[in-house]
């Protein structure tokens, strides 16, 4: 675009801003990027700016669909229904982005037609009519889900031979019920393959020269996994199989898989209940990972069977034959609640956080107060558990339960749905990206395996006829560029030296900080440089250069920059080089503070930190700890970390940037909100003795939103809200 172009869509027009207030900063600079790039975009912002009426972007932005509300405008050039859907999803990912998936569902649809979309393959169709005795059926599921027992079904009358893998054993095991399939046209079904991804390999060569009978049939079962060979599944017929979501169905499939026989007491047939539910909050908190766990933890069928187990074992000890019932007081729930929170779901679990979200919900259901009987499952909306002495009485009240529940019943915030769909909009785009990566690289690999030596001459009399996607990445380098252009190399840092002689750790931090960012300034310079003359011709092909022209024309980051500092997990290019720009202003701005100071600790207390921009951001809070336990002559053990919102004492370090989750800060303390992500005002970490958390909620501190990195926690003071809902709720502080 023009340089005015650009110029004037620094500022979007008032109008949309309005409609954006609230959002965040990537939001907008996402909007800017592609109305940069994209013309027809750019015509629509400003058609609708000059002529000041954003009704329909309103509207737009207030449906509960979307995607089928997009401004007329926005599309009203596109040629043809596939580049009007294609229009539309890029306008939903940068306006509305919970109804990415949706929006790409729409553009499928008329890409290849809403019937082929439709159409959904059964096993039994598979087996029987799709494939045939050269042909394996890979049954991939998600962790914690079996397919194989589809397969023992579908057989029915006919002779099945189960086999599970992960053991030299079952090879054995395996091999010899291949070949005595083959040849009596039976059908074979190997559990959890993907434990045996080595064997796999060796199975592939074995199918290409198998004399099978035609009704023969090779199933794989196994969970989605990396580790599977992709020439296998390419060769295989596969299948993607999931759990039916919701509480609803978990509870019925849970409950479906307990004895029904009355085994008393009659007391035990509530508590498998409350096992039940534990069981499918549990798993239904999964699909909101990291909101409902920071951690896709591997729960699954084989917890709930141990787990029913362990308490079956517990109400046998107390309870005396001959008797139908005991007192609920006398059944042992400290017991319970130990080994449900602590070994059987929590032995998965490796985050403090996380466990004190699973002892919230094992304290809540298993007490004696469950067997009263305004029991409430659920608070708020008011959910009461059911009444009932035997199984069947627990399975009806079930099935009157709705299809899909409400977060609240998994103590989620209202809007954990729409934060769900707007996540899982990010990985669909974000996996398109590491797809469209993977499809280039096969190209290369194609193109290079056809070359010959006879050809290198020509290649290079063809460099000047540079292909358009090279061009696209020339220009995408050299804005890049010119984006770094103003950052220079790093600053001579000359405070911070103690009297003999030896740098203190917060000195010894900041200059990693420098020296790193120097570092890797240098190496994105440097691969820009060889991407642009490479492109321009100027520069053979390196593999180097051949994995960076993938990642640039997919939009991916490339994996050399990544091995430096943790983003989060759906960046893009883009995104990433302006993070990257970012982090390395900020840190020339301290490094120059520092440079002209005597005193490093001063720097960082009298001037906010970017704690989330910083590099090592664990090891700045760390020195700060040492700084202080050095200066009052107190071990690091003696010392407790305290967040001041809005304020901080003349010792504490000044950090800014931080973002809370699910609540939002009122000026003396934090509030439940629907579970939006707020802005927390410059913030201070203060290290005290002895400090006082009565009546206060410890709130973890993450580097950025993936969750998957604790830098501290904090504990901080709540309107109308106890630990218990907060910390169900997910409520976090993020830094980056």
């Amino acid at each position: 675009p023009a340089a005015g172009d650009a110029a004037r869509l620094l500022a979007l027009p008032d109008g949309l801003e309005a409609l954006l207030t609230g959002g965040d900063a990537d939001r907008r600079r996402a909007l800017h990027g592609h109305a940069r790039a994209l013309g027809w975009l750019r015509a629509w912002l400003q058609a609708a700016a000059e002529a000041g009426d954003f009704g329909d972007v309103a509207c737009f932005m207030g449906a509960a669909d979307a995607e089928r509300c997009v401004p007329p405008l926005a599309t009203a050039q596109s040629d043809g229904p596939v580049a009007r859907a294609l229009r539309e999803l890029i306008v939903v990912r940068l306006l509305r982005p919970d109804r990415v998936l949706a929006a790409a569902a729409r553009l499928g649809a008329a890409a290849f037609g809403g019937a082929a979309l439709a159409a959904e393959a059964t096993l039994r169709s598979v087996a029987e009519a799709e494939s045939d005795a050269a042909t394996p059926i890979a049954l991939c599921s998600v962790v914690g889900h079996d397919a194989a027992d589809r397969v023992e079904v579908l057989a029915g009358a006919r002779a099945l031979r189960s086999v599970a893998m992960g053991s030299v054993e079952g090879f054995a095991l395996a091999d010899a019920a291949i070949a005595a399939a083959a040849a009596q046209g039976t059908w074979v079904v190997l559990r959890n393959v993907h434990l045996a991804p080595a064997w796999l390999a060796q199975l592939e060569k074995r199918l290409q020269t198998l004399r099978a009978h035609a009704d023969f049939r090779l199933f794989l079962a196994m969970e989605i996994n990396a580790a599977v060979p992709l020439s296998l599944l390419r060769r295989a017929r596969t299948l993607v199989f999931e759990p039916p979501p919701g509480v609803r169905a978990s509870l019925l499939d849970s409950l479906g898989s307990v004895s029904r026989r009355a085994d008393g007491p009659a007391e035990r047939a509530r508590l498998r209940f409350l096992l039940a539910w534990l069981h499918a909050v549990v798993i239904e908190r999964l699909r909101y990972a990291p909101l409902g766990w920071t951690t896709r933890y591997e729960f699954g069928d084989a917890d709930f069977a141990c787990a029913l187990a362990t308490v079956d074992a517990w109400v046998d000890r107390v309870h005396v034959a001959g008797r139908a019932n005991i007192d609920p007081a006398r059944i042992p729930w400290a017991a319970i609640r130990t080994l449900l929170s602590d070994s059987v779901y929590g032995g998965r679990v490796d985050s403090d956080s996380d466990h004190c979200v699973l002892r919230s919900f094992v304290s809540r259901l298993f007490c004696a107060d469950a067997y009263g009987s305004e029991f409430c499952l659920v608070e708020e909306p008011r959910l009461l558990a059911p009444e009932g002495t035997s199984a069947e009485d627990f399975v009806e009240w079930c099935r009157a339960l709705p299809e899909s529940e409400p977060p609240a019943w998994l103590g989620l915030p209202p809007n954990a749905e729409t934060l769900l769909l707007v996540h899982k909009g990010e990985r669909l785009v974000a996996d398109t990206r590491k797809l469209r990566a993977l499809i280039d690289d096969d190209e290369d690999e194609d193109a290079g395996e056809e070359m010959g030596a006879a050809d290198e001459a020509l290649a290079a009399a063809d460099r000047a006829e540079v292909p358009a996607f090279m061009r696209q990445v020339e220009a995408l380098a050299a804005g890049f560029d010119a984006a770094l252009a103003p950052l220079h190399g790093p600053r001579a840092l000359l405070a911070g030296v103690a009297e003999d002689g030896v740098a203190t750790p917060l000195f010894r931090v900041m200059q990693r900080e420098n020296v790193v960012a120097f570092a890797l300034l240098s190496r994105v310079r440097a691969d820009l440089a060889q991407l642009r003359g490479c492109c321009r011709g100027e520069l053979k092909q390196t593999n180097h250069v051949r994995e960076l022209l993938a990642d640039f024309a997919a939009g991916v980051v490339p994996k050399s920059w990544l091995k430096t500092y943790a983003v989060p997990r759906a960046y893009s290019l883009s995104r990433w080089m302006a993070d990257f720009g970012d982090r390395v202003a900020e840190g020339q701005l301290l490094a120059g503070r520092i440079a002209a100071c005597h005193s490093v600790v001063d720097v960082v207390r009298e001037r906010s930190v970017w704690i989330g921009g910083l590099f090592y951001p664990e090891a700045f809070v760390t020195a700060t700890r040492q700084a202080v336990a050095k200066r009052v002559g107190c071990s690091l053990e003696e010392l407790v970390l305290r967040l001041g919102v809005g304020e901080g004492g003349a010792e504490a370090f000044a950090v800014c940037g931080l973002r809370v989750e699910g609540a939002v800060w009122t000026g003396a303390a934090l509030e439940l909100n629907d579970g939006r992500c707020e802005t927390l005002p410059d913030c201070a970490i203060e290290w005290v003795r002895g400090v006082e958390s009565d009546g206060l909620v410890t709130v973890p501190v993450y580097l950025n939103t993936d969750r998957s990195v604790l830098l501290f926690e904090a504990s901080l003071p709540f309107v109308d809200a106890d630990a218990s809902s907060v910390v169900q709720r997910g409520v976090a502080i993020v830094a980056a």
